[in-house]
């Protein structure tokens, strides 16, 4: 810090010492922090986004964290407007007006003045406190405005968008609409213009004095004469002041006027100024009819339909904002709109969301003031800590003890409240959000927008958001939005925004050169404009230069290059210096290593803004820093065209040099740019550090590409078998499971045949690689190369693969009954004490049980066996627990009333150790364990609630994985289904299974769509769709064997078959895969087995119901009625609760089909009783519905009615179809 500049309302501004740069710039910073202050520093800053104006102050970069807030900018050396003025020739006065020189001056300075305002303008943007000292003149003579801490938004209209403003402004200089807090148009600062003209001029002010005095004279139409102030001032300039001073501000000129004033009498009007004023000042809005009715009817809707998101997408200069600003205007009076947008420049938390929740702070605060009610959510402290700003409303600063809350609960808290807060603003008016520039959104804001848009209960809003479409697959944000529409339930309409009609073009062309002398026939622009406005606009700026006839004639697209090409090689060389460096960085490069590589350093600075004023480049950021790309990608080849192999080599190496120099070089970056360079050994040193820094971004398929890469190189000084194992890592991580697992298997070879380095540890490290390849094999569903891959990882630790699932259930007995013999006891030891290759044996047990968990049940029940008892043989902790709680689960699961007491001891000893333990895994574990034990159980909402916890668990506090994961979703889902939360199902369901197809785990995307939870899609009446998941998730199975897989595939498919009416067709399913059912062994687990029975006895009496039809089936009727009624009959056999009430709706079809209406009406009475004890409220209602069948008379209808309004009042679209699914009727007579 150097010294002081200046003190204001608002903050400090001192000339520092940028030590990154050295150079000197100034900064503005706060006093003291608080929440209105903070608004109003980001608020300034934020007033010039994008804007790139020789006659505005440049600012830099904005910092704001817990203790600092602050940004620096350019550092202007310069007088006041007047004070540079009369420097030429000193004040006026009465006795003799400005000088000669001063007057040459001061028309010079005023149209740089008018360019500066004007450009504002055009960004929708008012000063509102335009004086002297917030208008500086450099020595020479460069007019600079500044001071934007006022600066407010004005729709492009010229409607005023808020018109609760409080006066602001100094009073001198502002109109006499801003006085009275009136919606202000860009008159308003015209008005101040004209006051700093008129003191200019005459060295006074034109109304001054106590406010009660000076409005009134402003709003008078007397005005001081400047003939009796300022002798011998001009008439033209006379006349413009009066005009820049009417009261009322539809009568005052503008910038052209004010351009043509400023001019120098002896120097000709250049048509560049004009055709700019023409085409970059029109608030004329020139086409889009289809997309603004869209957005028209969206909102129309938004109050009915609940949340919409709107995405406008189009490349650069197509149009985006513009739409938006027309579309807001139309309906600024009906809605209250809030508007936002994200910045390079900025590093502030939850940017995405800052500057708008900056604008919401804004509008409560003026609800405060004028007396109205402010919604106050719950855990609005938690909104506080998220976005501090929201601080300076008072009704929001009760305390709250936040310190306890873990951060991720805190964040969740929240953005709860902001949900609440938008929910109750949008009963309150129609709520419009726009988000602008979404593509330098940040990730931490992706769950925000999830949780503002998530039903049910979503504030009733229209949330826009509008992004360059070039970077939609790049930026995470953005692939988070697009992810959005999985979920269903989220309304969500994309906007692409193509090219501009022929038409518009057109119109938007004789727009542009109305008044341009000898511009070219408007077709020709039309046609090589090829409808973006961004490239008709540049178009008619090269024609008003008088550029158009000094182009290379050719033809077509060929022209518009070589018209590019001419434009770029008439820059200076500094400027192309900088131009070809931007070109061959490929992509994003800081601004100071950018002017490095250039051979300019800051020096450089004011050439490349040129470059940006000229719409060569664009700042955007990168890591928190400013820096630059190529505005177009037509730019890009019209460069790179005319460098030549040398040059391009060349720069490259300057590139690469000058990016080593910087902080934390891009390893990829320089990996690239050496390759390009020729320089190979050097880029190779930058391969694995790239390839790191990848898997740490999670930029896994980016990181595989690198790993692959290295190993395509000849034999260096690398672990080849580490790097194999990196990129398993990659692959598996990118959802590639055969390739992943293919990668850990090539390493595991690397370490037995003697490719590293000798020691202890490479044989466990190689059957650990086996393990995760295997595992790997399976998740994608390669069952076959899974087993072999087990087989390996079994036999390096000396144990066997069942050759069978007879001799893995013989296995299976054989080993609990040793188990039972044995008894649990163990002796607690640590892993020091126990031989490397017992642990490994017991983690190969588990390893390969769990991944056999979700395929082949039989031999998981083998290798949880042997697994428990090598554990209970080391006596290691951890591995004691995870077999003690696994072991209470398989109890429960085999049912049987012996078997559940059982398993509560065996659970009260894993706990016990689990609670002596810090290891959050194994915490997340026994939570699962529990989930399940309450699922085989039964207890289906208990169950449910405990899977989801330990879902939680896994994702937020533990060392997750992909079996724990899908087991906790498989249970969750599956207890949904038998509650009948159908919403709860339709809001998870599709999520999960699209997640992981993405990921690449067939395993998971099988087990998810199938089984029972595929009865979501019977519930919405979408059989098609049902049938099309089942037979993509049993796709890619072998089907000459029957797994897990192959179950689900069962009960989703004869279900699917029942519900369309088609029972042969579910009867014949069932009775070709019984057998394969029964050899897999799959009944022996309780649950399994009553599903599997109800099935059974569903698919005899839906084919029943389809035989009455037959002629001479009534032998095969009987058959099919004598299964059912077996089935039914071992069903209340079994000691799980939930069989009874299934055993009781089987019975009341067989009733109904042999006319005994009677007993089926007491058989479903008994059933919806019993479903009800058990929290089925599905079934409960289906069984009611069906009661209109057996039951006579009005008893009957009213209980079908209460059955039918549960369905339906529960997103069952067709709940005749669906009771009929579920408990099949079969009429008589």
């Amino acid at each position: 810090m150097l010294n002081r500049l200046g003190q204001g309302s608002l903050g400090h501004v001192y000339r520092v010492e940028d030590t990154e740069t050295g150079q000197e710039v100034a900064l503005k910073t706060l006093p003291e922090l608080d929440a209105d202050r903070i608004y109003f520093i980001k608020q300034e800053f934020r007033s010039l986004r994008g804007l790139r104006n020789a006659n505005l102050v440049e600012l830099y970069e904005l910092f704001v964290d817990g203790e600092h807030c602050f940004f620096t900018m350019e550092l202007i050396d310069g007088l006041p407007f007047t004070s540079y003025i009369w420097a030429l020739g000193g004040r006026p006065s009465p006795a003799a007006g400005l000088s000669a020189p001063a007057l040459v001056a001061l028309r010079r300075a005023l149209r740089q003045l008018a360019r500066g305002v004007a450009s504002l303008h055009r960004r929708y943007k008012l000063h509102r406190d335009i004086k002297p000292d917030n208008v500086l003149v450099t020595r020479e003579g460069r007019v600079v405005l500044l001071d934007f801490d006022l600066v407010t938004h004005v729709q492009s209209d010229g409607a005023h968008e808020t018109d609760y403003d409080f006066e602001a402004g100094t009073r001198p200089y502002m109109s006499p609409e801003q006085h009275w807090s009136m919606p202000l148009t860009p008159a308003a600062d015209w008005y101040s213009v004209g006051v700093l003209v008129f003191e200019a001029l005459s060295g006074e002010l034109p109304f001054d004095g106590p406010v009660e005095r000076m409005l009134p004279a402003k709003e008078s139409l007397t005005l001081p004469s400047l003939r009796v102030l300022a002798p011998g001032t001009p008439d033209d300039l006379e006349a413009l002041v009066r005009r820049l001073l009417h009261p009322r501000p539809e009568q005052r000129t503008g910038e052209a006027e004010i351009l043509d004033a400023a001019r120098e009498a002896n120097r000709p009007s250049s048509s560049i100024p004009l055709v700019q004023r023409r085409a970059l000042t029109s608030t004329r809005f020139i086409g889009r009819d289809a997309e603004m009715a869209v957005l028209k009817s969206i909102f129309d809707r938004s109050v009915k339909d609940g949340p919409t998101l709107v995405c406008i997408e189009g490349t650069s200069g197509i149009g985006k904002t513009e739409l938006v600003e027309s579309f807001l205007s139309s309906v600024l009076k009906k809605a209250l709109i809030l508007r936002g947008a994200c910045h390079h420049q900025e590093s502030v938390p939850y940017k995405s969301f800052d500057s708008l929740v900056d604008n919401l702070s804004r509008y409560l605060f003026l609800l405060e003031r004028d007396d109205k009610r402010v919604p106050t959510p719950r855990h609005v402290s938690a909104l506080t800590r998220v976005f501090p700003v929201l601080g300076r409303i008072q009704a929001f600063s009760a305390p709250d003890d936040l310190d306890a809350i873990p951060p991720q609960e805190l964040r969740r808290l929240a953005f709860r409240a902001l949900r609440d807060l938008l929910t109750e603003l949008a009963d309150m008016r129609p709520l419009i959000l726009w988000i602008d520039d979404l593509q330098w959104g940040d990730a931490d804001s992706a769950p925000l927008f999830r949780e503002l848009l998530r039903p049910p209960d979503a504030p009733r809003l229209v949330l826009i958001v509008s992004y360059r479409s070039e970077d939609r697959t790049d930026n995470v944000l953005l692939r988070s939005i697009a992810g959005l529409q999985m979920a269903n339930d989220v309304r969500i309409h994309t906007l692409a925004l193509g090219p501009l009609s022929a038409p518009d073009s057109r119109r938007l062309a004789e727009d542009l050169v109305a008044d341009v002398p000898e511009a070219p026939p408007v077709d020709e622009l039309v046609e090589k404009a090829a409808g973006s406005p961004f490239f008709l606009v540049e178009l008619a700026r090269y024609a008003a230069a008088g550029l158009e006839g000094q182009a290379p004639s050719a033809a077509g697209g060929d022209r518009l290059q070589r018209m590019l090409r001419h434009r770029i090689g008439l820059l200076d060389a500094r400027e192309r210096s900088i131009l070809e460096v931007v070109c061959i960085a490929s992509k994003q490069m800081d601004r100071s290593l950018l002017l490095r590589a250039a051979g300019l350093g800051e020096r450089g600075r004011r050439e490349l803004s040129r470059l940006s004023e000229e719409h060569l480049v664009r700042f955007i950021e990168l890591n928190g820093r400013l820096s630059i790309e190529i505005s177009h990608d037509l730019f890009r080849q019209a460069v790179l065209s005319e460098l030549e192999g040398d040059r391009r080599q060349w720069l490259h190496r300057r590139v690469a040099e000058a990016l080593q120099a910087g902080t934390a070089p891009d390893p990829e970056a320089l990996l690239f740019h050496y390759r390009e360079a020729g320089e190979e050994q050097i880029a190779r040193k930058y391969a694995w550090a790239a390839a790191e820094r990848a898997m740490a971004t999670l930029a896994f398929d980016r990181a595989a590409e690198l790993y692959q890469w290295l190993l395509s190189l000849p034999d260096q000084d690398i672990e080849r078998w580490r790097v194999q194992e990196k990129l398993g890592d990659a692959l598996a991580n990118a959802g590639r499971a055969r390739q992943a697992a293919e990668s850990f298997e090539a390493a595991a070879e690397a370490l037995e045949s003697g490719l590293a380095p000798a020691g202890s540890l490479v044989p466990a490290l190689a059957r650990k690689l086996r393990r995760r390849s295997a595992e790997q094999y399976l998740r994608g569903g390669d069952v076959e190369q899974g087993v072999d891959a087990a087989r390996q990882a079994l036999r390096a630790v000396g144990l066997e693969y069942p050759a069978s699932a007879w001799r893995a259930w013989v296995t299976t007995v054989a080993q609990r009954a040793r188990l039972k013999l044995r008894g649990l006891r163990y002796t607690q030891r640590s892993t020091e004490e126990i031989d490397d290759v017992d642990l490994d044996r017991i983690d190969a047990c588990w390893s390969v049980g769990i991944g056999l968990t979700w395929i082949d049940r039989t031999r998981t029940a083998a290798f949880q066996a042997r697994g428990t008892l090598l554990a209970l043989e080391a006596g290691e902790p951890t591995r004691v627990a995870e077999a003690l709680a696994a072991e209470a689960s398989m109890l429960v699961s085999f049912g049987g009333v012996s078997r559940r007491r059982r398993s509560e001891v065996v659970l009260a000893d894993a706990r016990r150790l689990v609670d002596e333990s810090d290891d959050m895994w194994l915490k997340a574990f026994l939570v699962l364990i529990e989930g399940s034990m309450a699922f085989y159980n039964a207890r289906w909402k208990q169950a449910h609630l405990l899977c989801r916890r330990a879902e939680d668990m896994f994702r937020k506090r533990a060392r997750a994985a992909a079996w724990e994961m899908t087991s906790s979703q498989l249970l969750s889902l599956g207890a949904l289904t038998y509650l009948g939360d159908v919403a709860e199902l339709r809001r998870t369901l599709p999520v999960l299974v699209d997640d992981a197809e993405t990921r690449g785990d067939l395993l998971s995307a099988s087990c998810l769509a199938s089984g029972l939870p595929n009865l979501l899609w019977l519930c919405s009446d979408q059989p098609d769709e049902a049938r099309r998941r089942a037979e993509k998730a049993i796709d890619g199975w072998r089907q000459d064997d029957f797994q897990f897989p192959h179950y689900l595939h069962l009960i989703a498919s004869t279900q699917i078959d029942i519900y369309q009416g088609n029972g042969q067709a579910a009867w014949r399913r069932v009775l070709r895969l019984w057998p394969r059912v029964l050899a897999s062994f799959l009944p022996m687990v309780e649950n399994l087995r009553v599903t599997l029975l109800h099935l059974r006895a569903r698919a005899a009496l839906a084919a029943v119901a389809s035989e009455r039809a037959a002629a001479g089936g009534a032998y095969r009727r009987e058959l099919l009625l004598r299964v059912a009624e077996r089935d039914a009959s071992r069903l209340a056999r079994e000691e799980a609760d939930w069989a009874a009430p299934l055993s009781a709706a089987i019975r009341a079809g067989l009733a109904t089909a042999r006319g005994r209406h009677a007993e089926a009406s007491r058989s479903l009475e008994l059933a919806a009783q019993l479903f009800a004890s058990m929290d089925m409220e599905l079934y409960t209602a289906a069984a009611r519905f069906q009661q209109e069948a057996t039951a006579q008379g009005a008893a009957g209808q009213s209980t079908r009615r209460a059955g039918e309004a549960w369905m339906l009042e529960h997103h069952v679209v067709n709940p005749a179809k669906l009771a009929a699914t579920l408990i099949p009727m079969v009429m008589t007579g």
